[in-house]
């Protein structure tokens, strides 16, 4: 499994290279952040039923599709929410 994470490693990391439209907080640093966040996190809490491996890939591509979105645009569509409570 540990040659399976590192070529998703490398897929994610070839991916946000070439995006040009990934989001600035979603870049490869911040995808690395919470790769090594939540592993820490998983062995202080020391539980025989989290799966690391699972763990490490679900980190590794929670934001891997998450395209740039010019925050002007987020803030109409969540005002217009806004309005239709």
């Amino acid at each position: 499994m540990d040659k399976f994470i590192e070529r998703v490693k490398e897929t994610v990391k070839e991916t946000l290279k070439n995006n040009k439209d990934q989001s600035v907080a979603h870049q490869r640093n911040h995808i690395w952040r919470v790769y090594k966040r939540s592993i820490k996190i998983a062995e202080q809490i020391k539980n025989e039923n989290i799966d690391l491996e699972v763990l490490k890939l679900a980190s590794l591509l929670h934001d891997i599709d998450e395209p740039y979105y010019d925050k002007k645009i987020i803030l109409k569509k969540v005002l217009k929410k806004r309005k239709t409570f």
